[in-house]
């Protein structure tokens, strides 16, 4: 996280330290879970050029996706992109244009919803209002003719697993919004299905509850070893949650990986822009070599200073991205001639665990700069108007060039 250094020695061991740099090539990045196909899970729904169109409207557009046995892949994406469209045409509520859904190596398409190995959970929950907990999660059971012992051992359990022994004979109307996220859940585990889809999980929920019902819903499906294909607008929510993610636009998917690769590197603008907080400088490439690339930035005097090789030929536009939270403030000059920008205090957002400090350069543009509140009391830290110094190490910088 961003601090504010006297001198470049003094720094604290945060990201940035120099005494911790290290280059790590897009997947390869510390802390990651494995991905999944390096992993040993099994190859268990493949979606293979799947499309789909509305009165000459491309709603998802050839879109290819294979998931894992037991993983959560979260589509993510802003309203309209097609990612819930894609989700039912996996439910079997909307039928593809063209393209193939396999299940176990099985052709989904043209079977439906009701005898498809899938269960999905939708952002109301849907449940039956006139029903109990307990006949809830039974319903889906019930229509599926089990014997009357199996569907009351199958409920039993699903009401232990989702901690709602106690509920069993209230109606939806006396529960809470997690307790009817948690009866909702349990009807869809309840049939015990190959895949698990979640059509925005958290929507009804508020902020608080949200983040309380995240991890507590990633436990569940993973005692039960489900795999999850989950929809959300919600990057907190993809980012908690998901083993892998997708991120939409236009019916395509834009990128697909961890979510620290997604975050960390970006495969262009729109991702970078899309996922967290980032500064966006336009540039063209002075010169580049196996160790250094050099950038000239059209918002301030100071050239970027990159520590790799960057596959462009000199003069050419690109795009450098900057997260907040990498960039250093400070009332001290520093003393490199690279990695750096200076301007005024215009705005600081308080936010309880960090502060962000929207800093105004001499042509205007705004930066910002992410600064955690470890200390309570601190002093001497910059305030409105104050003169400040922006500079960040060459590996923070990620270079786009589209």
């Amino acid at each position: 996280m961003a601090t504010i250094p006297e001198t470049k020695e003094n720094r604290p061991l945060n990201g940035n330290d120099p005494a911790r740099k290290t280059v790590h090539l897009p997947g390869e990045l510390p802390g990651q879970k494995p991905s999944p196909e390096k992993s040993n899970r099994r190859p268990i729904l493949e979606i293979k050029e799947l499309h789909k169109e509305f009165d000459n409207f491309t709603a998802v557009n050839r879109v290819s996706l294979t998931l894992y046995e037991g993983e959560i892949f979260a589509l993510l994406g802003s309203s309209g992109c097609g990612k819930s469209t894609l989700l039912r045409m996996l439910a079997g509520f909307e039928k593809p244009t063209s393209g193939s859904i396999l299940l176990d190596g099985k052709e989904l398409t043209g079977i439906p919803p009701y005898k498809r190995p899938v269960n999905m959970m939708f952002q109301s929950y849907a449940l039956f209002p006139y029903m109990t907990v307990e006949q809830n999660i039974a319903f889906g059971l019930k229509q599926s003719k089990l014997p009357h012992k199996l569907i009351s051992e199958r409920v039993e359990k699903m009401l232990k697993l989702v901690h709602m022994e106690d509920y069993c004979d209230r109606k939806p109307y006396q529960l809470s919004g997690g307790q009817r996220q948690r009866v909702a859940l349990a009807r869809s585990l309840a049939k015990e299905p190959r895949v698990l889809l979640l059509d925005e999980p958290m929507g009804a929920l508020d902020k608080k509850l949200r983040e309380q019902m995240r991890l507590e819903l990633v436990d569940i499906i993973n005692s039960v070893g489900v795999t999850c294909l989950m929809v959300t607008h919600d990057q907190e929510e993809a980012m908690t949650m998901a083993d892998r993610i997708a991120v939409m636009d236009k019916g395509e998917f834009i990128q697909i990986g961890g979510p620290r690769e997604i975050y960390e590197n970006p495969n262009c603008r729109f991702c970078a822009e899309f996922i967290g907080s980032v500064n966006i400088f336009d540039c063209h490439l002075l010169s580049s070599n196996a160790t250094q690339s050099l950038i000239r930035a059209t918002d301030f005097p100071n050239l970027i200073e990159l520590s790799h090789d960057i596959d462009l030929a000199d003069g050419m536009p690109l795009t450098i991205a900057l997260r907040p939270e990498k960039v250093y403030i400070s009332h001290k000059k520093p003393e490199e001639s690279t990695n750096w920008c200076e301007g005024v205090v215009d705005n600081i957002a308080y936010l309880g665990d960090i502060s962000i400090y929207y800093v105004r350069l001499t042509d205007g543009r705004i930066v910002s700069a992410t600064l955690p509140n470890v200390d309570r009391f601190k002093e001497g830290l910059p305030t409105w108007d104050d003169h400040v110094y922006l500079s960040w190490d060459p590996e923070s910088c990620i270079a786009l060039t589209f």
